[in-house]
């Protein structure tokens, strides 16, 4: 018990909340786990437990899984530590002095069922927040073995490119094809030096134009789908789904290539 309540606040002092800290460190025994099975681990009321699993989907530690009924999976410990680690900005080199007692804490951990990096066929997940939106996009392509397609907006784009664009660079030297449609208006569009660079990687990176509205979409190796559900908010506050359902996978890919096909090779409100 003393253990378990040392561990819990090291995850308070990087950030969480003592019942956050609790119900994370539930999922990580646990592995992917409702609502019920993780109040009752965490010994927290199941009422309160609904809030906090909220909290941590915001900072990307734990994704929704969609099913009869909805269950909860952490990210692995060690990456949700490191997470935690990045968000104390103006704390950092006090907090790096307590990696020994983190990776104490991943040892204690060792033969939990903490979870795959990968998605497990057929599951939804819902992916909300900055931190878990580009926790899964970068996961994704990082591991992109053939090919990444991505679909949206030009300036939501760009934004998406600054933040990836060192990622991009890297799988495309390892031989991953990359294709974008970027849905255009009839204003002119500034790029930007990181898409001029991208550019220039043709035929490795290549991109079209549309003018029709377009849902913020990744496919990877026409297996894994992350797509948003909402077109209020930017890209990176969108609500996502995330799914390896090969069904849905398969659908979105074959959509994505009529789309392709049908786009405009050049634009010229693009400078």
């Amino acid at each position: 018990m003393l253990e378990r309540e040392e561990t819990v606040q090291t995850l308070v002092d990087l950030g969480l909340t003592v019942l956050q800290a609790r119900v994370y460190l539930a999922l990580a025994r646990l592995g992917p786990s409702t609502v019920t099975k993780a109040a009752k681990e965490a010994v927290v009321a199941r009422q309160d437990v609904y809030r906090v699993l909220a909290g941590l989907q915001e900072k990307g530690l734990v994704e929704k899984i969609i099913s009869k009924p909805n269950k909860y999976k952490p990210i692995q410990l060690k990456e949700g530590l490191t997470i935690l680690l990045n968000r104390r900005d103006m704390q950092t080199t006090e907090i790096k002095n307590t990696m020994t007692d983190i990776f104490e804490i991943c040892e204690r951990f060792k033969g939990s069922k903490e979870t795959e990096d990968h998605i497990e066929k057929n599951e939804f997940i819902l992916v909300s927040g900055r931190e878990a939106f580009l926790n899964k996009g970068k996961k994704m392509l990082d591991t992109a073995q053939k090919s990444i397609d991505f679909m949206a907006d030009f300036e939501d784009s760009m934004v998406g490119h600054e933040i990836l664009f060192d990622l991009e660079m890297a799988i495309i030297k390892k031989g991953v094809k990359i294709r974008e449609i970027l849905r255009i208006t009839k204003n002119e569009h500034k790029s930007p030096k990181y898409f001029l660079d991208l550019l220039k990687k043709k035929p490795a990176y290549e991109v079209r134009f549309v003018y029709c509205p377009l849902p913020t979409v990744i496919i990877r190796d026409s297996e894994e789908l992350l797509i948003s559900t909402k077109t209020d908010q930017n890209i990176i506050n969108q609500p996502h789904l995330a799914s390896t359902n090969p069904v849905l996978s398969q659908t979105f890919q074959q959509f994505y290539n009529l789309l392709w096909a049908r786009a405009n090779k050049e634009c010229s409100r693009i400078r």
